[in-house]
């Protein structure tokens, strides 16, 4: 159970300002499907302006690992984006030049470049979710260095 009345960790203002700038960037990336792309690149935006300004542990934790989550999230992105403009344009090709019936597969590519764009999107969403419950429970990310 998630108690956010805890502090197990005592914070100095420079930690309890550098915690407020990881908060709002956590609150700009899980933001995605109201401001569509804009809060991801304000979130990514100020976790690239803080990473080499954070001194605690705490703050730079969850930077770095929110900037891979997000590279990673646009590498998948960009990956399922371009799986299904090749398969698409195989198909037309197979349709057109060779006359074979491609129409089934056309589905199934629609279906699968769909569901690697949702597997990231989820991911990301939990991935921003967890690190923000970490961030107000005064929790470093495991796992993950500051740079």
């Amino acid at each position: 159970m998630i108690n956010f009345g805890q502090n197990p960790l005592p914070l100095s203002p420079v930690q309890s300002h550098e915690k407020t700038r990881v908060i709002i960037m956590y609150i700009c990336c899980l933001f995605v499907s109201i401001t569509a792309i804009a809060g991801p690149i304000i979130g990514l935006v100020i976790a690239l302006v803080s990473r080499n300004q954070v001194s605690s542990e705490l703050a730079g934790s969850h930077i770095s690992k929110q900037l891979r989550v997000f590279m990673f999230t646009a590498i998948w992105m960009v990956g399922s984006i371009a799986y299904f403009f090749l398969a698409v344009t195989l198909t037309y090709w197979l349709d057109t030049g060779l006359g074979i019936d491609t129409e089934d597969f056309e589905d199934y590519v629609l279906l699968s470049a769909a569901a690697i764009l949702l597997g990231a999107l989820l991911w990301y969403f939990y991935r921003s979710l967890v690190g923000f419950i970490l961030i107000l429970r005064n929790e470093p990310i495991k796992g993950s260095a500051k740079r």
